[in-house]
């Protein structure tokens, strides 16, 4: 190992004249009979790291690095502990002790070895190591040699222990001095590691202006835990001074590159870049610091990918891109890919997403892919990339739902493969995105099957009350049927907000909006189908499909769309509340009473998976279960019951399914389990006034109390109103200031007994008198 002048030049003020200063600290006397420092000034550089305050470090004639645990200009507090290198000559050199030299050299232990050789040099400067330390026979000390092992195995507490036991026996005895000392270097060690790793900074600072023998190259970690220290208590110009003291002095490459990596993250990028000046020569054609650089740049791309007003230089970016082409792994190309697409660039960012789909097949990967795809008018590319990856989370959903969207209103009509079509109708009703519902009506309409598009327009309003396209697409599929009635109910409905959708049936409405440079589409023309296998034919051979159980007022969207008609003007029944407990007890009793299944809860007392089950089985367990209150295993078992050939099992099943998820408070589960089957119309309502009453109260609590209002009127469409919903009603109306409405349902409730609603109508009469005072 080489020793660097460095190494002798810190360590041995550090024992010598940082001694000095610490016993004066401490009001110790000043022991006699120790090596002094030279005078002499010398041209050497000087550390310093203080406890507290400015230092009065000594006359030098060069520069002077100070590392500080305070800003140099409050009032010294305490004296410092100085590194510094000594030069001149050095008094008369007392005999080396090279009990540990030789210890490691016996053990091979060539690391101790060359670190007790630079420890020794760094006390006796004209000492000079033996060429070989084994070459002269010595005196064998096998307890000694016990208490090395001790201490080359960390274990510092057993050494002091093993010391003691052996001064008890034999009273003259004393250890090696080397001994000694690199156990008080090891165990100051351990403490300040210690005090590091439980984020006790100030505490780190202290222990290192206590120990300087650990200032020093070899002890790397402890440089680094020192500048964090310092970095995470507010002085991070004393952080600056540790690493520019690092890369001034130290030489190892790995050291130095580790350095300037945990700079990056603690400093300020400014001064950061000020330690660029202390770069050497790198490998090849590179700068020692390259990769630093590389890292910075991708520092500020992870930021751009998230915030187009940072932008990154000409080289960052050709930096980064390097570093993607050359590298193994997705990260840096997905980075790209998103800074990119953020600044809607696609045609840059789809070949980076594509080259991390390639290298990793990730939801993150699919869904910038399919974006960037999006953005190109690939839309079908998109919806088959990221179909995969859907259920991974709501922004991937989010994006596939667009590429549905997007696909479906391609121009020319695209020709889409059956099991695709299907899937992307399955997806759409899982989800019940009214978006994707309105394109799935228009998709129907152009391929004739005007029916099947009037019940995806109306679930598309079911799912998306604010929904004018998906109104004037009903409209338009009404009038293509001659449905007068249907067409006259919904121009009464959106008239006044439509002024399209008022000109299907208003002539003066159609010459107004033409006026306006609108047109009345009144027809709309059956474009030439591209169709499986065959192009240019007129009318499609696929049949259009969607999932089970999708219900609007106009019908039931059939298996299979051509092969089955619906009715679609009828209105929906509207039936009284029924508490989901009491409903699934009674329907469990009867399902189980109708197939032999008796035995009572009992008959699900013992744990069964429900793969296992038959699809009647499973149903049985499903509204068992739901008796002994276990709506998780019940919806999993009615999950299983779901797959039955039967319609009417299945209807049982999402029946039950949407009963457990409401039981479990998860409404957006119980909204999609209840699409799963066709339920006559009393059990529908059910369902639908539960979901809602949990959305109010969700409201209610959030805060957000006039979607709370919203979703109680909505309600109340299909539902009477219970005491507790209309409660809340009350306190919303109060809240958002409307305390005429408050006043009034709270009075009518409390006139009929109801004790809460007494509290609700004190506590509007005390605000509506503040606010007359």
């Amino acid at each position: 190992m080489k020793v660097r002048p460095l190494q002798v030049f810190v360590v041995v003020v550090a024992l010598v004249a940082g001694f000095f200063v610490l016993r004066s600290f401490f009001g110790g006397p000043v022991p006699t009979g120790m090596p002094t420092v030279a005078t002499t000034q010398q041209q050497v550089p000087i550390a310093t790291i203080a406890a507290g305050g400015a230092t009065a470090a000594p006359a030098v004639a060069t520069a002077t690095t100070t590392i500080n645990a305070a800003p140099a200009a409050t009032p010294a507090a305490a004296p410092a502990v100085q590194i510094a290198a000594a030069g001149g000559d050095t008094a008369a050199i007392p005999e080396v002790d090279t009990a540990a030299l030789r210890y490691f050299a016996r053990q091979g232990d060539t690391v101790r070895l060359q670190a007790e050789i630079a420890r020794l040099q760094a006390l006796y400067p004209a000492w000079v190591p033996p060429a070989d330390p084994l070459a002269t026979p010595v005196y064998v000390d096998t307890e000694m040699d016990r208490m090395w092992a001790l201490y080359s195995e960390g274990r510092f507490a057993d050494v002091r222990t093993a010391i003691a036991d052996r001064q008890a026996r034999e009273p003259g005895w004393s250890p090696p001095a080397a001994l000694l000392d690199l156990l008080a270097i090891g165990e100051a060690r351990n403490r300040l590691i210690a005090a590091s790793n439980a984020r006790r900074f100030d505490e780190v600072i202290v222990a290192a202006a206590q120990n300087p023998t650990l200032l020093v190259c070899s002890e790397m970690d402890v440089m680094w835990r020192i500048a964090e220290a310092f970095a995470l208590t507010d002085r991070e110009p004393r952080a600056l001074d540790v690493y520019t003291y690092i890369l001034q002095n130290c030489d190892v490459p790995s050291e130095r590159l580790a350095t300037m990596q945990k700079a990056l993250g603690y400093l300020d990028r400014d001064d950061f870049r000020t330690l660029y000046r202390y770069e050497r020569a790198g490998t090849g054609t590179a700068a020692e610091f390259d990769p630093i650089r590389t890292e910075e740049a991708r520092m500020d791309l992870v930021v751009g990918a998230e915030d187009d007003r940072i932008v990154l230089t000409a080289d960052e970016i050709a930096r980064m891109e390097e570093a993607a082409r050359l590298g193994t792994g997705p990260a840096d190309a997905l980075l790209l890919g998103w800074y990119y697409q953020l600044r809607d660039e696609a045609r840059r960012s789809e070949p980076w997403f594509r080259l991390a789909y390639q290298r990793d097949a990730t939801a993150e990967a699919a869904q910038g892919l399919a974006l960037a795809m999006i953005d190109l008018d690939r839309a079908d590319e998109a919806e088959d990339v990221v179909y995969a990856y859907r259920e991974d989370s709501d922004p991937v959903m989010a994006v596939y739902l667009a590429a549905v969207a997007t696909y479906l209103a391609a121009q020319p009509i695209p020709d889409i493969a059956p099991a695709v079509l299907r899937r992307m109708a399955e997806t759409v009703g899982e989800v019940r995105d009214g978006v994707g519902a309105r394109q799935l009506g228009w998709y129907a309409y152009n391929l004739s099957q005007v029916t099947t598009a009037v019940v995806w327009f109306q679930t598309s309003l079911a799912w998306l009350a604010d929904n004018e396209e998906a109104a004037y697409g009903l409209g338009v599929a009404l009038q293509r049927l001659q449905d007068t009635a249907g067409l006259n109910a919904l121009v009464a409905q959106w008239g006044a907000r439509s002024l399209r959708i008022r000109a299907l049936t208003d002539p003066a409405a159609a010459r107004q909006l033409q006026q306006q440079g609108g047109a009345v589409q009144t027809t709309v023309p059956v474009p030439t189908i591209v169709t499986t296998g065959t192009r240019g034919a007129t009318t499609p051979t696929t049949t259009y499909t969607a999932p089970v159980g999708v219900t609007s007022t106009y019908g039931t969207v059939p298996a299979t769309y051509g092969t089955a008609q619906t009715t679609y003007a009828a209105a929906p029944t509207t039936t009284a509340y029924v508490a989901p407990v009491a409903a699934a007890t009674t329907q469990a009793a009867a399902t189980i009473a109708a197939t032999g299944g008796g035995g009572g809860t009992t008959a699900c007392s013992t744990s069964v998976n429900p793969e296992s089950l038959s699809p009647a089985a499973a149903l049985n367990r499903g509204w068992c279960l739901m008796d002994l209150d276990r709506p998780t295993e019940a919806a999993a078992a009615f999950g299983v019951a779901l797959r039955s050939s039967s319609a009417a099992t299945r209807s049982d099943a999402a029946y039950g399914q949407s009963l457990a998820y409401l039981r479990l408070g998860v409404t957006d589960r119980a909204a999609i389990a209840a699409t799963q089957g066709e339920m006559t119309a009393a059990r529908a309502d059910e369902v639908q006034a539960n979901i809602l009453s949990q959305r109010a109260v969700a409201a209610y609590q959030d805060g957000r109390y006039a979607e709370a209002i919203r979703i109680l009127d909505e309600r109340a469409r299909i539902a009477g109103e219970q005491n507790d919903l209309m409660i809340i009603r009350g306190y919303s109306y109060m809240y958002m200031g409307n305390l005429g409405a408050a006043r009034s349902i709270f009075g009518m409730l409390a006139n009929a007994g109801f004790p809460d609603a007494r509290d609700g109508l004190a506590e509007v009469e005390r605000r509506g008198a503040v606010a007359v005072n």
